[in-house]
C-alpha cells in the first residue's frame, strides 16, 4: 500500500484521501501484507468520515477480504460501529444487492456472528432487521449466531436474538455437535444467560447433543451447583435424564468428584442414587474406576446409598472387584475397612477379590498389591479359581528376578570398584621426606569430595546387595505363590 494512502487511513484524514484519489484513484484499492485495503484500516481506527468516502470512491472495497476473510463489514461489526455499518450497507445495496453482508470469513462467520460475537446489539439488531435470512446461516463450526451469543456471554444480544427467532420459524440456532445455546452456557458458567434462555425456550432443557448429553449434564460434570439448582427449578426431570451410556447427572458428578451435587440431587430425588448405567454401573463403581476418593467415602457414609456397596455391573463385579482390578489400592483399603463390603464374591468369570489380586501378573505397584493380598488374607478372603501357578510362563513375572539379579551385579561391581579406590587415593602419596606416605592432595577440598562420595557408594551399594540377599525375591514371595489350600487354611491372625 503506498505510504500516504496508509498514513491518511490510520489518521482519518479525508482531505488527504481526496488529493491522493484525484492523483493516483487506482492505488486506492491496495492492500497492506495482511490483505487490509484502507476502508478496513479506517474501521479498525473508527474514521467515520474517512471510511465512507473511501467506500464512495471505490465501492469495490466493500467486498475485498483480508487475509481472515474479513470484509470491511465484518471490521465494522466487531467493533459495533453502529452508524459505519448502516452506511456501508447502504453503500453495499446500491451497488451488490446485499450480497456483502453473506460473505464469509476464515471461520466461516457472516457478519451476524461478528457482531454477535463481539457484543454489538444494536448492530445485530439491524443486521437481523436488513436481511432476515442470515439468521439461517451456520459458520463452519456449525454455530448459529445464537449460540455464539450465548458462548460469549451477551445477554443483551442473545435476547434480541430470541426475540426475531419467534418471527422466524426456520431460524438456525444450533451449535458444533448438535449443542443448543442452553448448552454452551452452561459449560461457559453464564448465569443470566442459562435464565434468559430457559425463560424464552424452555425446550431446550430437553434437549441433547449428538453425545446424548443434556445441559444438565454438563453443569453436573462441571461441578456447577448453583446452576444444577437452576435448571432443576426449571425442569425438575431432568434429574432422570440419562445420556448416551445412561448415565445420569448423579453418576457424572459421581465421576468428576463432586459430592456437593450428589448431595444435592439425593436431598431433591432420593432415589436417583439407585441408577446404573448400561453396563450396571452404579455410582459407586464409577467413582472407584476414576479413583474419586472422596466420593467413595461419601456413598459408604451415607444411609442412602448402603445398597450400591456390594452391587454388582453387567460382568458381576463389585466396587471391590473393580478397585483392585484398576489398581485403585487406597479404595481397596478403606472398602475393607468397612464390614458390609462382602469380599468374597464371585464375578461372572468366577473370580473373588483374591482371585484378582493374585492373578494379577503386572510388575508395578507389587508392595500395595501385597498389602491388599495380606488384608484379604486375613479377613478370611478366598480364592475361587483352581491355584495354579503359571507365572514362570509368564515373561512380565520373570522381571522381577532379572530385575533382581541385575541390581545385585551392579551393586557387587559398584562394591569392588569403590572398595578399590579407597587404597588408590587420586594424586598418590608423598615418596620421601618429613611428610613421606601421606597423601600428596592432603588437606585439599577435592580430596574430602572424593572419600565422602566414595564412601556412600561403599555402604549404600553394600545396603542393597544384603538387602536383596536376604529378600530373595523368589516365587514365594509373591501373592500367587500361595496355594488355594495354603489359603483357606490360614488362620485370620496370620
Amino acid at each position: 500500500m503506498d505510504p500516504d494512502l496508509f498514513k491518511s487511513a490510520k489518521s482519518g484524514n479525508v482531505t488527504e484521501l481526496k488529493s491522493f484519489a484525484e492523483k493516483n484513484p487506482e492505488a486506492l484499492e491496495d492492500s497492506t501484507p495482511n490483505g487490509n485495503t484502507a476502508l478496513h484500516i479506517a474501521l479498525q481506527a473508527k474514521h467515520t468520515d474517512f471510511a465512507l468516502e473511501i467506500s464512495r470512491l471505490r465501492p469495490s472495497l466493500l467486498l475485498k477480504q483480508n487475509s481472515r476473510g474479513d470484509t470491511p463489514l465484518h471490521v465494522a461489526a466487531k467493533a459495533g460501529h453502529l452508524t459505519p455499518v448502516r452506511e456501508l450497507i447502504c453503500q453495499a445495496d446500491k451497488c451488490f444487492n446485499r450480497c456483502v453482508l453473506t460473505i464469509e470469513n476464515e471461520e466461516g462467520n457472516t457478519v451476524l456472528h461478528e457482531a454477535a460475537k463481539h457484543d454489538s446489539s444494536g448492530v445485530v439488531f439491524l443486521l437481523m432487521r436488513t436481511d432476515r435470512h442470515l439468521m439461517l446461516a451456520a459458520n463452519k463450526a456449525g454455530a448459529s449466531a445464537l449460540y455464539v451469543a450465548a458462548e460469549e456471554g451477551i445477554d443483551q444480544t442473545t435476547e434480541r436474538i430470541l426475540a426475531a427467532m419467534n418471527k422466524i420459524p426456520d431460524a438456525y440456532w444450533e451449535g458444533p455437535n448438535g449443542r443448543t445455546p442452553l448448552h454452551a452456557a452452561v459449560i461457559r458458567g453464564h448465569i443470566d444467560i442459562i435464565r434468559v434462555l430457559c425463560d424464552a425456550r424452555p425446550e431446550f432443557l430437553r434437549e441433547k447433543d449428538t453425545d446424548g448429553s443434556y445441559p444438565i449434564h454438563y453443569a453436573a460434570a462441571l461441578g456447577n451447583l448453583k446452576i444444577v439448582r437452576m435448571l432443576l427449578e426449571y425442569d425438575k426431570h431432568i434429574a432422570y435424564f440419562g445420556d448416551r451410556d445412561n448415565r445420569w447427572p448423579f453418576h457424572l458428578a459421581a465421576s468428576n468428584g463432586y459430592t456437593n451435587i450428589m448431595k444435592e440431587l439425593l436431598q431433591r430425588f432420593p432415589d436417583s442414587g439407585e441408577t446404573s448405567d448400561n453396563q450396571n454401573w452404579n455410582a459407586l463403581h464409577i467413582a472407584v474406576e476414576r479413583g474419586n476418593l472422596e466420593v467413595v467415602r461419601y456413598i459408604l457414609n451415607s444411609d442412602k446409598l448402603a445398597e450400591l456397596i456390594n452391587e454388582g455391573n453387567k460382568e458381576g463385579n463389585t466396587p471391590l472387584h473393580l478397585a483392585i482390578f484398576y489398581h485403585q489400592f487406597s479404595i481397596s483399603l478403606l472398602l475393607l475397612k468397612d464390614k458390609r463390603v462382602e469380599f468374597n464374591v464371585i464375578n461372572r468369570k468366577g473370580q473373588t477379590a483374591m482371585d484378582i489380586i493374585v492373578c494379577d501378573h503386572e510388575v508395578s505397584r507389587k508392595l500395595e498389591k501385597i498389602l491388599i493380598w495380606k488384608v484379604l488374607s486375613q479377613m478370611g478372603g478366598k480364592r475361587c479359581l483352581p491355584g495354579k501357578d503359571d507365572r514362570d510362563k509368564d515373561p512380565r513375572t520373570q522381571s522381577y528376578k532379572g530385575l533382581s539379579n541385575a541390581i545385585s551385579t551392579v551393586a557387587g561391581l559398584i562394591i569392588t570398584v569403590s572398595f578399590a579406590a579407597a587404597f588408590t587415593i587420586p594424586g598418590g602419596y608423598i615418596g620421601d621426606g618429613s611428610n613421606k606416605g601421606k597423601a600428596t592432595l592432603a588437606g585439599k577440598p577435592f580430596l574430602w569430595i572424593f572419600i565422602i562420595t566414595d564412601s556412600l557408594a561403599l555402604f549404600s551399594s553394600t545396603c542393597i546387595a544384603l538387602l536383596l540377599f536376604f529378600a530373595g525375591l523368589d516365587q514365594n514371595s509373591h501373592p500367587a505363590a500361595t496355594t488355594e489350600n495354603e489359603l483357606n487354611n490360614q488362620s485370620p491372625n496370620t
